[in-house]
């Protein structure tokens, strides 16, 4: 099956297994169903391939700027829809990373939770919102030279909405809700 051979995956083999015994025992009774079934798997495979790829890219610009990307997190990413990621040595906020498995990303600040910050956030929270604009800058850059055009959708201004608390400072998967992302680009 020439046709699959793009697809390289554990659900592409178990894809041609599926298709190989429906041909061979002959349980196929119309060709345009297993055409069509093909083309469908074919074309949700190839979405699947792409958010891989744009991931992998984002996360390999991100790591050029500085943030720690760790083995496994785009794993966590595409299971979970979101992940935090932050810089060395910056202990009280980082960048949460979001998506749907489709082309749209959302990124935003987030504080960590800890002792001590009150409710309406602290006067460093806007310096840190204006540092990952130009990060953001940067990495459209980067992710250009990687083939990904990216559009900015949606932008705030840095202090425009306060910035979004989340558990810890370990880079893990989110999946707490919220509303007021700072940026939207889709890749």
């Amino acid at each position: 099956m020439p046709w699959l051979e793009p697809f390289q995956s554990q659900a592409a083999n178990e894809f041609r297994a599926r298709l190989e015994g429906t041909l061979a025992s002959n349980r196929a009774n119309n060709a345009e169903e297993i055409a069509a079934a093909a083309e469908s798997w074919c074309a949700e495979e190839a979405k699947r391939e792409d958010a891989r790829l744009r991931r992998d890219a984002l996360l390999k610009a991100l790591g050029e700027l500085g943030y720690e990307v760790r083995e496994g997190i785009a794993t966590a990413w595409a299971n979970a829809g979101r992940v935090v990621v932050r810089k060395p040595g910056e202990t009280n906020y980082g960048v949460e990373l979001m998506s749907a498995g489709d082309t749209a990303l959302q990124t935003r600040v987030v504080a960590f939770e800890r002792a001590g910050r009150g409710s309406e956030g602290t006067p460093r929270d806007k310096e840190v919102e204006e540092a990952w604009c130009s990060d953001f800058e940067q990495l459209r850059s980067l992710m250009s030279g990687a083939g990904f055009e990216t559009v900015l959708r949606q932008a705030m201004p840095a202090g425009a909405v306060k910035i979004k608390v989340v558990p810890g400072d370990r880079m893990e998967a989110r999946t707490s809700g919220g509303h007021g992302e700072r940026g939207q680009a889709r890749t």
